[in-house]
């Protein structure tokens, strides 16, 4: 507790009265400040509180923003996984990935693929896919010749199965995600 007290001097003594006009005046403070003290404290915690809440949106949106993605090009995936197989045809692989895959330039791109085996040609599985097409850019079907996929410029993907002989297709589509996501993400520069 704080308290105040005013004294006027006169002759040396300290006599408790009222003020006059040109009285010399001392106050004198007495007490602790500790309520001082604990509002400062209070506000420093108050502060620091702020400073971790700042860093760790930060940290959390840097790690936040690729898993999101990734998570985007799996539901590319997932729809190639959800359509039903042409007959004589069996699902051997499913993949995805996110990042700058191809062309020039900046920007992030959603992939994702299946790996199938089938008896039919080609032509047969494209005229199939592209009933299930909504645009140019999706269920697209190519020979697959070996693990890696050719479509993919900028990074080493690859199948994991052993492709040694031929009737092995890759049924591919490309996705799109939130734009803003799509800059922040220093995979798509």
């Amino acid at each position: 507790m704080m308290v105040l007290r005013v004294y006027r001097i006169t002759n040396t003594v300290f006599v408790k009265s009222k003020l006059r006009k040109n009285d010399l005046i001392i106050v004198v403070f007495y007490g602790n400040l500790t309520g001082v003290r604990k509002e400062r404290g209070e506000r420093m915690k108050k502060l620091e509180i702020v400073r971790i809440l700042a860093a760790a949106i930060l940290i959390g949106g840097v790690i936040s923003i690729p898993l999101i993605n990734n998570h985007t090009a799996y539901k590319v995936e997932k729809a190639l996984c959800e359509i039903p197989l042409p007959e004589e045809t069996e699902l051997i692989e499913s993949l995805s990935q996110a990042g700058k895959l191809t062309g020039n330039g900046n920007g992030m791109q959603y992939f994702g693929a299946i790996l199938i085996r089938s008896e039919l040609s080609l032509e047969e599985l494209e005229t199939y896919y592209s009933d299930y097409r909504s645009n140019e850019w999706e269920y697209l079907v190519e020979i697959q010749e070996g693990q890696s996929i050719e479509v993919i410029e900028h990074k080493a993907l690859q199948f994991s199965e052993e492709i040694e002989d031929g009737g092995y297709y890759i049924v591919y589509s490309w996705g799109s995600g939130n734009s803003l996501l799509k800059e922040l993400d220093m995979r798509g520069h």
